[in-house]
């Protein structure tokens, strides 16, 4: 929780290094904005590097190179303009594909932050979750007026597995 106004502006990076150098891997963040049942109410709700906005733009996939903190990918969320009928924005980061395991991204670390309370969570994907590649990392819950954060790291098969279990038409 960060602070008794919770949640207000949450940006989360990902950032990593390629072993062998120039190797063509990624890591993506994804996001799910669900309703009080749990499962987004159409694909729309979910933002990933084909669709990079949701909620009204109250979850934007604002940069895929970002350079804040190293990052190579950042997404924002911004509590106060997401809609009422959003009850929790759960939170991913999975290799592009499933094609490779964390551990083939040396320094590879997942970051949330708030813009009052600063760093919240951290992950090091590539030394916690070496041989995962996809990974449910937060959950923001709506807590009367105020958002809070659920830290937690649940490995997954892949972005296909999470967003099934979102409610996604895969």
């Amino acid at each position: 929780m960060a602070n008794r106004r919770g949640l207000q502006k949450v940006s989360i990076g990902v950032g990593w290094d390629l072993q062998p150098a120039g190797a063509q891997l990624d890591l993506d963040l994804a996001a799910f904005a669900l309703p009080v049942g749990g499962t987004v109410d159409s694909d729309q709700d979910f933002v990933f590097f084909n669709n990079v906005t949701a909620c009204g733009g109250a979850i934007r996939l604002t940069s895929d190179s970002a350079t804040f903190q190293g990052w190579k990918e950042e997404m924002v969320i911004d509590t106060a303009a997401l809609p009422a009928r959003i009850e929790r924005v759960v939170v991913s980061v999975c290799s592009y594909a499933g094609e490779a395991p964390f551990g083939r991204f040396p320094a590879g670390a997942v970051e949330l932050w708030d813009s009052d309370a600063g760093q919240l969570a951290r992950c090091d994907l590539s030394a916690q979750f070496a041989d995962k590649s996809a990974l449910v990392y937060a959950d923001l819950r709506r807590d009367g007026d105020r958002w809070v954060l659920f830290a937690r790291a649940e490995p997954y098969d892949d972005l296909a597995s999470i967003a099934r279990s979102m409610g996604v038409k895969v």
